[in-house]
């Protein structure tokens, strides 16, 4: 089989741009991420502590690279895009 020749946009967190940490929600039910070893507070922390989670999309074109575009916080630092709001 070929391998598949996917764009990918970048990656976003839980927690960032917008995106509420309840989102971590999301993220363990479509990884079964208990199964790892992970587990997820009430409080939508996970442990371990030190436990990170992200996603990114991944397609043949992907046509937005960041989620800035979504994102409403025009102060953020680490802004990928310019803030045209």
């Amino acid at each position: 089989m070929k391998s598949a020749e996917l764009e990918s946009s970048m990656r976003i967190s839980p927690g960032y741009c917008d995106w509420l940490l309840r989102g971590q929600t999301v993220v363990f039910n479509a990884l079964n991420a208990r199964s790892l070893g992970i587990e997820l507070l009430p409080s939508f922390a996970m442990m371990p502590k030190k436990s990170v989670s992200s996603v990114a999309i991944a397609a043949r074109r992907v046509f937005i690279q960041a989620i800035c575009a979504f994102c409403g916080k025009t102060d953020c630092s680490w802004r990928r895009i310019p803030c045209t709001q």
